[in-house]
């Protein structure tokens, strides 16, 4: 079963929040060995509303730069993130990039600015599937794998993320 911080869940609600209606997505660090995300890290949003085909364009570079950031605290990214502006059923996209596989997916919901109840995560295994997940609260977190200062070191090699939701209309 997959460990997921509290914190994590709230950042991507948040960042979610923020660029309502727009999509954001990001990447998952944790322990591997202890099947465990700690934190979430932002990397972007999408560009219009309707422009979800183009939710992970760019996460091979993300990727790249979380991998090392990740080594460099003796974590991993264990997988990605993305909110989604529509309904409750939405899932991964069917046709992944490579560098996606054998990866986790975490899905929240905002729909109309406001987060709804729960998220939900999938792994691959030749197709998305759905995973049993727990979420663990701060007084279980290690101080050691702090969500507030990975994100803090996490925005010093990243840099500045736009939490704008300009540009919203597809035409």
């Amino acid at each position: 079963m997959l460990n997921v911080s509290k914190k994590a869940v709230s950042k991507i609600t948040k960042h979610g929040l923020n660029v309502f209606p727009l999509e954001a997505y990001g990447l998952l660090i944790g322990s591997l060995e202890e099947n465990r995300i700690y934190a979430a890290l932002p990397v972007g949003k999408t560009k219009n509303q309707n422009s979800i085909d183009e939710r992970f364009n760019g996460i091979e570079h993300a990727l790249e730069i979380g991998r090392k950031f990740a080594q460099s605290l003796l974590l991993n990214i264990l997988g990605v993130y993305h909110t989604s502006s529509g309904n409750f059923e939405v899932t991964p996209i069917e046709n992944p990039p490579e560098a996606l596989k054998n990866m986790y997916i975490l899905i929240k919901y905002c729909d109309g600015g406001e987060t709804m109840f729960g998220e939900n995560i999938y792994s691959w295994n030749g197709k998305w599937e759905p995973l049993d997940y727990k979420i663990f609260s701060k007084r279980n977190e290690s101080k050691k794998f702090n969500s507030k200062r990975i994100l803090s070191a996490w925005l010093a090699v990243w840099g500045k993320i736009d939490y704008s939701n300009d540009n919203v209309i597809n035409n």
